[in-house]
């Protein structure tokens, strides 16, 4: 079933896998393609520069809508998941590098509206990330 989600160039190279066969399981099928793609490590898949990059991106980009908001969420937890899981980010660090990537007229707004929503918050803590995308998609 899983060539059913891959171009036929792609299908055409796995099926030519000798693991692709029956008699051999998913996980020996998964170890081929996987060394099939030489390129991908997954102990360095995103640094902390790749996390940088995106947060200074996001700060020059117009983020006035949900969907623009939506996707530098989602790239954002895509590369910090993995540097937190790689204990190269700390949970506050990562909700701190994510606020960081608003531009700077927006965080105030953001900021206000953080204030609003938990007034006995130490403002030396980071908020949690699901709190500044709440108060993000009320300022917007």
């Amino acid at each position: 079933y899983i060539l059913h989600y891959v171009d036929l160039a792609t299908a055409d190279l796995w099926t030519s896998l000798p693991e692709f066969t029956e008699s051999h399981g998913y996980a020996e099928f998964k170890r081929a393609i996987a060394s099939l793609y030489i390129e991908v490590d997954d102990k360095r898949r995103f640094s902390w520069e790749d996390l940088e990059a995106l947060v200074a991106r996001a700060t020059q980009s117009d983020m006035c809508d949900l969907a623009s908001l939506g996707e530098y969420y989602r790239s954002h937890i895509t590369i910090s998941n993995y540097l937190v899981a790689q204990s190269k980010l700390s949970a506050d660090g990562q909700s701190r590098s994510f606020f960081s990537g608003f531009p700077a007229d927006m965080r105030s707004e953001i900021t206000a509206r953080l204030v609003l929503m938990a007034p006995f918050h130490d403002p030396r803590d980071a908020h949690p990330m699901s709190s500044i995308v709440k108060a993000t998609k009320f300022v917007i």
